[in-house]
Formats: C-alpha cells, sequence, structure tokens
C-alpha cells in the first residue's frame, strides 16, 4: 500500500489544497468531509503554522478532485467557510511570477480533470 501511495501523491490531478481549516478540527472530521466527493487516500497537513492550518488531500480518483473543486456550496467546517484549490508543488511558480520572469503563463484547468 505504501507504494501505491507513493505513485498517487506524485499526480498533481489527484491531490487538492485546503485552506482555513480550524486548529481545533481533527484530522478525522476534514477526512470525513472530503470521502463525500471520494475516496481519500490520504489527508496530511501543512506544516507552516498560523491562525488556521491547511491540508493537502490525496483522492484515488481525478473525479472526486474535480468534485471536490466545482462543489456550488460552500464547505463549512467548524463554522469555517473551506477555500479549496488545486494542488501544486511548492517548486512551481505561479503562472503570473513566470511571466514576470519572462516566461509564459501556466494555467490548470479544471475540465482536463473530466
Amino acid at each position: 500500500m505504501r507504494a501505491v501511495k507513493d505513485v498517487v501523491k506524485r499526480d498533481p490531478t489527484l491531490r487538492i489544497f485546503v485552506k482555513r481549516i480550524g486548529l481545533n478540527v481533527p484530522m478525522e472530521a476534514i477526512m470525513d468531509v472530503f470521502e463525500t466527493f471520494g475516496k481519500v487516500l490520504d489527508v496530511e497537513e501543512n506544516t507552516n503554522v498560523g491562525l488556521t492550518r491547511s491540508v493537502f488531500a490525496t483522492f484515488f480518483h481525478q473525479d472526486a478532485v474535480h468534485h471536490a473543486l466545482t462543489h456550488a456550496a460552500p464547505i463549512i467546517l467548524n463554522q469555517e467557510p473551506l477555500k479549496i484549490l488545486p494542488w501544486r508543488a511548492y517548486d512551481e511558480p505561479d503562472s503570473l511570477d513566470a511571466e514576470a520572469a519572462g516566461g509564459s503563463r501556466r494555467y490548470v484547468s479544471f475540465f482536463s480533470l473530466l
């Protein structure tokens, strides 16, 4: 199972980044919220410390990622709306930074997940 996790985690189309999670919310509650979109492989806590925390959620299927990113109603956890974004590697430049450095803009299409 460890080998499967390593392979899946390398695929950015299977991951999302979630912000605005309260510090007192247990990881089980976070996983339960995202299980409604599809089978969750793993939820990892972002190690940056702040007033709220963020996590990386990894799903088994791209459909689950698509549903989480395009969910119409806000997802509320502990009376706080969550901000859900597509996962992006730390070393991947922001599209605006790349353009300022003379590079081209890079876009993530949610429709490519279909």
